[in-house]
Parts: structure tokens; C-alpha cells; sequence
């Protein structure tokens, strides 16, 4: 599992991964910026993030990866697409304040909620989500184009 929060332009997630109930002592990127400038990230199953940045890139709306119980979500200058396996949604960013998503999303709102930053409120996830942990990774957004 994972939390990624985002807040005044910048995206954060923890970088734990875990196999067989097992926390690894390496950590993996959960969020990366593709050439286009494009922030991606992801919660739950790993192993479909590159799948999906793949299937992205191509620019083929057909065979989409099953993402099962994974979010995938695509942050570009203005708007937020969230993918989950039965589909797509767009929100705009300037009607979001701040959000959060994954196994430590309730208590990463918590802490948003009272002010904290988007890294912040990640590793205050981290203290009592068991799916979150390792190092805390951040991406700022692009700037909308005026």
C-alpha cells in the first residue's frame, strides 16, 4: 500500500514496498515525472506502475493495463486524472485545496486538514499506517502556462 498527498503544487508518497507481508529495507519511487512533464504516481500494487506509464506513453487508449486494486494518478499543470480498474476521472487542481490517497489517506487528510505540507502529512500517515513508511519522495507540479 502507500499514501500520497498533495498540496500547494507539490505531490508526496512514502517509498516502502512490501512482498508476502514483509517490509523490504529499500525503498522504490512512487511518484515519477515523464518526459512530457507529466507527474505520475501510484497506490497500491506496484508491480503496474511501469506497466501503465508504458501503456501512457504510447498514446493507445486500447489495452489498458488491469490495475486491479492499484490507483494510478497523472497530474499534469491544471488537472488531476485518477485511473482505477474499472476506470478514469478528471478533477481540476485549482478546486482542490489538498487531498490524499492510499492506505494512509485518512490520516494524511487529518493532517492536511490542520496545515501540514504534502510530505508532511505523509510521514504522519507513516507513524500509524502500516502500508506507508520508508523515505518520503515529493515532485512540485508544472506551473499552468499563462
Amino acid at each position: 500500500m502507500t499514501t500520497i498527498a498533495m498540496r500547494s503544487g507539490v505531490v508526496a508518497s512514502d517509498s516502502n514496498i512490501g512482498l508476502g507481508g514483509l517490509k523490504h529495507p529499500f525503498g522504490v519511487q512512487k511518484l515519477k515525472r515523464l518526459d512530457s512533464g507529466l507527474i505520475v504516481g501510484i497506490t497500491g500494487d506496484y508491480c503496474w506502475f511501469e506497466p501503465f506509464v508504458e501503456w501512457f506513453e504510447l498514446g493507445t487508449p486500447e489495452n489498458r493495463p488491469n490495475l486491479q486494486d492499484s490507483t494510478i494518478l497523472l497530474f499534469s499543470a491544471t488537472e488531476l486524472t485518477v485511473f482505477e480498474d474499472m476506470g478514469e476521472f478528471t478533477l481540476q487542481l485549482e478546486e482542490i485545496p489538498f487531498a490524499a490517497w492510499g492506505s494512509g489517506a485518512a490520516p494524511a487528510l487529518g493532517a492536511l486538514h490542520a496545515g501540514a505540507t504534502a510530505g508532511e502529512a505523509v510521514a504522519i500517515a507513516a507513524l500509524v499506517d502500516p502500508g506507508t513508511g520508508g523515505a518520503v519522495h515529493s515532485l512540485r507540479i508544472p506551473e499552468p502556462k499563462r
